[in-house]
């Protein structure tokens, strides 16, 4: 799932020639629309006032968020975020803004002051604009950007001339808006609790991609107390997809991994880490039908939050389409493929299109069945075929569509054509459970090229994974700051380097069980093709796991590397 996740990044635009009168507008439009896609991406959105953004020349405006759900800003605001500072304070900044007003939008705060009586209205006032703040702080963080430099040397100055612009247009004389100091003071007191809160959510997310799903489940339901964004709702939600289908394969191995349902933020379908010998048939278990369709019920109500909280979160859309083909709810799944289809405004050349576009080929294929003669179903069957055909002549290509093209025309008796489809699929994934299905199938013997990940180029480990926390382990850890976290099953405890370079361990009841290393180094293209699974991050960071290892990939270097 594109989580979704949050490695904080620096873009390397030029700014030194900002204020230069002949390309200043091209320069100014451009950065505001890199940085205002890039916090609309993970801003929970109301669908009557989805945001917009307006560039406008007013010197008196700052930033402001309409009842038309228009996010207005000036030139003189965004150049006002980036002068005299690094592009990453300016982008932090400048996102800030943004994330300040979608949260006026998507809290519809317009409507809450008009209910309010006189006496109360101005008091309020001030909450939501000090609650605007603070959730910005972490919409920033989401998106990857540092929200540590939004408070450089000059952020007071920043502050107080982002309050005073705002004051000309809009808070002239009113006692009823938090002034810069407020601002200030909240702002500082907030950035504390901001590390500890997004923790949670980083951790949950490593934890997630490693496949550590129960351990991942308690960091993500913490995070949504604090802040129930939809991101973390449909993160949650897949973690009880993914519980689903461990234990349907428990029962039913061969229909739990019969195609490829696409699960939007995951691009590989987290099942691939639970192997193979270890989830084999085992019969009719009443325990193990029960547990999957309650973990699928589980997964539905997160999805549906995510959906509830922004009407127009596409993947949402496309993992209640997988929920419902898995459960055979076909009218429900085709519903939801519909309600993605009325609310996809994009080309038909994003992910998420042909996410839904796969699912759809499964749908049809899967109500065969219910196809009233042999003429209808064959129609079906080169309905499904034909979906995922044009799919895989799109630009971008997702790897599901081929091995279920495989699967279809394997079982309509073409086994010469289906293996030209499955072989394709075995050159993206040649790993993980769905690449042994094809080569059972096919009845292809495992070669392997090199047996183990090459560790020379790694940095030593201040602990193993799995080692206990004991005095030993704690003098390891000694120049390492330790962060606890008592969660509803169990105690952790995350260690941080105190230099600052990423490099974490994760306790859990006393005992390690990650340990995250920055790294420098280039990986060999075969290796990278022998991962299990792959996370694409919005900052361009990918995230690739073994079964033991894990990597964090940036510019095709690795930058991290996390032991499991």
């Amino acid at each position: 799932m594109k989580f979704i996740i949050i490695l904080l990044c620096e873009f390397t635009l030029v700014v030194s020639n900002l204020f230069c009168e002949s390309n200043t507008t091209i320069s100014i439009e451009s950065k505001a629309n890199k940085v205002y896609e890039r916090v609309l991406a993970v801003s929970d959105k109301s669908t009557k006032l989805y945001p917009i953004l307006n560039i406008v020349e007013n010197d008196n405006l700052i930033a402001h968020a309409d009842q038309s759900g228009r996010i207005l800003i000036s030139k003189k605001a965004i150049q006002l975020c980036y002068k005299d500072v690094k592009q990453a304070v300016g982008d932090a900044r400048l996102a800030f803004l943004f994330a300040h007003e979608m949260t006026h939008l998507a809290k519809n705060h317009f409507a809450l002051k008009k209910k309010l009586s006189p006496n109360l209205k101005c008091e309020m006032k001030k909450n939501i604009e000090l609650d605007a703040d603070a959730n910005a702080l972490i919409i920033v963080a989401m998106a990857k950007y540092n929200p540590f430099n939004i408070f450089d040397s000059q952020y007071s100055s920043f502050i107080h001339k982002w309050v005073a612009l705002k004051s000309k247009k809009f808070e002239t004389l009113n006692h009823c808006y938090p002034s810069p100091d407020e601002r200030l003071h909240n702002l500082e007191n907030e950035i504390k609790m901001v590390q500890d809160k997004f923790d949670l959510f980083n951790t949950g997310l490593r934890l997630y991609q490693v496949g550590k799903f129960d351990d991942a489940l308690q960091f993500f339901i913490e995070f949504s107390t604090i802040f129930p964004c939809r991101e973390v709702h449909n993160n949650i939600g897949l973690i009880y997809y993914q519980k689903a289908i461990k234990s349907f394969a428990e029962y039913d191995f061969q229909k739990a991994y019969q195609f490829m349902l696409s699960t939007a933020l995951d691009t590989t379908t987290l099942a691939d880490i639970f192997n193979q010998t270890s989830a084999q048939t085992k019969g009719n278990d009443k325990s193990k039908r029960d547990e999957f369709k309650n973990n699928l019920k589980l997964a539905k109500d997160r999805f549906k939050l995510a959906c509830f909280l922004d009407q127009t979160y596409l993947p949402a859309y496309i993992n209640l389409s997988s929920v419902d083909i898995l459960n055979q709810e076909y009218d429900s799944a085709r519903y939801h493929l519909n309600e993605f289809k009325k609310k996809h405004k994009k080309q038909k050349n994003d992910e998420n299109y042909l996410y839904a576009v796969n699912n759809e080929a499964i749908l049809l294929y899967k109500t065969v069945t219910m196809a009233a003669n042999s003429k209808s179903k064959h129609a079906k069957i080169k309905q499904s075929i034909d979906l995922l055909k044009n799919g895989i002549h799109n630009k971008k290509k997702i790897s599901e569509m081929y091995y279920n093209l495989g699967a279809i025309i394997f079982a309509q008796g073409n086994k010469k054509e289906a293996k030209t489809y499955w072989l394709k699929y075995l050159q993206i994934n040649p790993t993980g459970i769905f690449s042994q299905m094809i080569k059972d199938q096919l009845g292809m013997k495992i070669l392997s090229k090199k047996e183990k990940l090459p560790m020379n180029h790694l940095d030593p480990k201040p602990v193993d994974p799995g080692s206990s926390f004991n005095n030993i382990t704690v003098a390891k850890l000694s120049q390492y700051n330790p962060t606890p976290f008592n969660l509803e099953l169990n105690k952790f405890v995350l260690f941080k380097d105190n230099n600052n370079r990423g490099d974490h361990v994760l306790i859990k009841d006393y005992s390690v069980i990650l340990v995250e290393n920055t790294s420098n180094f280039q990986i060999d293209p075969y290796f990278y093709q022998q991962s299990l699974k792959k996370f694409h991050h919005i900052d361009g960071v990918e995230t690739i796991v073994w079964k033991k290892i894990a990597m964090d990939l940036k510019n095709s270097k690795v930058i991290k590397v996390i032991h499991f």
